[in-house]
């Protein structure tokens, strides 16, 4: 009987310790699970988060692209708007250059050969530069005008700057010479330029180009008071009785 308890209290013991050993390994087990389970779910969360961060670099480094196409657009934009302005600042230069020699050349109502033949090759040489029928069209104009006078010349000239205008002077003075002979209609035409530019930049460019009856007192014969001269148009005007007298430049 003895014996027999003896037995039975072994077996206990093996099944209990067996027991106790399979509860601590399946305890073990839990905990092992849960470490793996709870490494997972970082990972997973590391991945998650690794993946919002590249997302949210890339739509960084799209918007940056954006932006540096942005600034490249705009940038293309205006160098094409400051050609433009160049290209519309040069071609008033020429036209007004163009419409000062036209309007001298035909000072004397009809153009020489020798006029004709350097306008031609004026409007030639511009053409050659801006090759578009707009430009065409407005040297046709100019050329076409057949009373080209001092008030319908100086809108080509308003635009421009003085200074360029002034180094057009020469080229008038040229123009004036080309036949041969400077008339005295054309001497008037490069009197009224050179006086435009002098009331424009306070510079003297009349030089000798001095209007002989500019500095004279001039006295009304219609009813004796001092009349006022016309800037450009070399005439004298009485203020009170509206009397007109015509002047002629110096030789």
């Amino acid at each position: 009987m003895i014996a027999e308890l003896l037995t039975i209290a072994v077996v206990t013991g093996v099944v209990n310790s067996a027991a106790k050993h399979t509860s601590k390994k399946a305890q073990r087990a839990k905990e092992k699970y849960r470490e793996l389970e709870a490494e997972r779910q970082w990972v997973e969360k590391q991945k998650i988060i690794n993946e919002e961060v590249n997302k949210a670099k890339e739509e960084e480094h799209k918007a940056e692209l954006e932006r540096l196409e942005k600034e490249k657009k705009e940038a293309q934009r205006q160098q094409r708007a400051a050609r433009e302005r160049e290209r519309k600042a040069n071609l008033k230069q020429l036209y007004a250059k163009f419409a000062i020699c036209y309007y001298i050349a035909l000072a004397d109502g009809k153009l020489a050969d020798k006029e004709r033949a350097e306008l031609d090759r004026m409007c030639l040489e511009i053409y050659n530069l801006y090759p578009n029928p707009s430009v065409k069209n407005e040297l046709l104009r100019i050329y076409n005008t057949p009373d080209m006078n001092f008030i319908k010349l100086e809108p080509y000239m308003l635009d421009v700057d003085p200074i360029v205008l002034a180094s057009f002077l020469s080229l008038a003075d040229e123009t004036a010479s080309l036949d041969g002979n400077v008339t005295d209609n054309e001497k008037e035409c490069v009197y009224k330029l050179r006086k435009y530019l002098t009331d424009k930049t306070g510079i003297d460019y009349l030089g000798r180009n001095k209007h002989f009856d500019e500095a004279l007192d001039l006295q009304c014969p219609g009813c004796g008071s001092n009349m006022r001269l016309v800037p450009y148009e070399n005439t004298a005007v009485c203020p009170y009785c509206g009397h007109i007298m015509h002047l002629q430049s110096s030789k």
